[in-house]
C-alpha cells in the first residue's frame, strides 16, 4: 500500500542543505541541545522493544535474526549518516539484512540505537545540530526504504483500515513514531503520518480524510493540557464519527492513566502494542455498533 504525499511532509532533504533552523544561539544552545536529545531518545524507546507478537518473530527467534547485527555496525552506520554518504548508508543496511537479519532486527537493533547515537554525538559536541538533524532524517529515508520493500506483511485487503499519525505540532523529533507507522503499515494499516505546523493542520486532515484511528505524541508534560483541547477538536472534526484516539509517549508511559484524564482512548508504550491497541479499539466499535 503506498502512502500518502503528504507523510512525510516537513521532513528535511538528505543533502548538505541547513535543517530548517539555524545552530541555537549560545544562550539557548544548552537546553536546545538537552531538549533534542531527550526527544530522541524517548521517542525512540517508547516505540520500540526488543519483542513482538502476532506471527511475528519473538524470543530466540528475534534473537537469532538480530545476532547477524553487531554493535560496531551501529558506529559504522552513524560514521556514514554523518558523511552523507546516503548511497553508502543503505548498502550498508541492504547487507545486514543479506547477512540474515530480519527487518525488525534492522530497525530495533540498528536504525533506532543509531538515532540515539546520534544525539549522544550531539550532546558530547562531536556534531552540530544540523548534523544530527540531517542525519535522522537519513536514517528515516532507511526506515521508509525497509518498509517499503523488505517488510513482509499479511496481504491487503481491498479497504484497508486507515490511521492517522501525528506528533503535537511543536514536537521536532518523530522518529520513533515512523516506527511505530511501519509497524502499523506492516499490519495491514494504510497509515498516514503527517508533521503539522498547527493543530489546524491535524484537524483539516480529519475533515478531509476518514480515519479509524488516531495517533498522537508527546514527549513533554507541558503539553497535556493542549493535548486534550486537541483530542476534543479532533473528535469534533473528524469525518469518521467513531474514530479511535491512541496517545503514546514518555508521558504515558511513565503515567498511563494521563491517557484517560485528558479523553484518549488507549496508550501505546511501542509499535508492537500500537498495533494490538489500534486493532482492538476498532474491533470494539465495530462490535457496539452491530448490537
Amino acid at each position: 500500500m503506498s502512502r500518502p504525499d503528504g507523510n512525510h511532509q516537513g521532513q528535511p532533504a538528505c543533502d548538505d542543505r541547513p535543517a530548517g533552523s539555524d545552530e541555537p544561539k549560545a544562550g539557548t544552545r544548552a537546553f536546545a541541545r538537552a531538549q533534542t536529545k531527550s526527544a530522541i531518545s524517548r521517542l525512540v524507546s517508547d516505540a520500540i522493544i526488543p519483542r513482538l507478537s502476532g506471527g511475528r518473530p519473538s524470543g530466540p527467534e528475534l534473537a537469532a535474526r538480530a545476532s547477524q547485527i553487531h554493535p560496531q555496525d551501529v558506529a559504522i552506520l552513524v560514521a556514514l549518516v554523518r558523511q552523507r554518504r546516503v548511497d553508502d548508508m543503505h548498502a550498508f543496511v541492504s547487507q545486514a539484512r543479506a547477512r540474515g537479519a530480519s527487518a525488525e532486527a534492522v530497525m530495533l537493533q540498528l536504525l533506532a540505537p543509531a538515532a540515539n547515537l546520534l544525539g549522544d554525538h550531539w550532546v558530547s559536541d562531536e556534531c552540530d545540530f544540523a548534523t544530527v538533524t540531517i542525519g535522522v532524517s537519513c536514517l528515516q529515508q532507511a526506515l521508509r526504504r525497509l518498509g517499503g520493500h523488505d517488510l513482509e506483511g499479511p496481504a491487503r485487503a481491498p479497504l484497508p483500515r486507515r490511521a492517522l499519525l501525528s506528533p503535537y505540532p511543536g514536537e521536532q523529533h518523530d522518529f520513533g513514531l515512523r516506527i511505530v507507522d511501519e509497524f502499523l503499515h506492516r499490519a495491514g494499516w494504510d497509515v498516514c503520518t503527517i508533521t503539522p505546523m498547527s493543530v489546524a493542520d491535524v484537524e483539516a486532515r480529519l475533515r478531509r480524510e476518514s480515519f479509524e484511528i488516531a495517533g498522537l505524541s508527546i514527549s513533554q508534560e507541558a503539553f497535556l493540557p493542549k493535548l486534550e483541547a486537541l483530542i476534543a477538536l479532533m473528535r469534533r472534526a473528524s469525518r469518521h464519527r467513531n474514530v479511535a484516539i491512541m496517545v503514546g509517549g514518555r508521558v504515558f508511559l511513565e503515567r498511563p492513566e494521563l491517557a484517560a484524564e485528558i479523553g484518549a482512548d488507549g496508550v501505546a508504550s511501542n509499535g508492537p502494542l500500537a498495533v494490538a491497541l489500534a486493532e482492538r479499539l476498532v474491533c470494539a466499535r465495530e462490535v457496539a455498533m452491530a448490537q
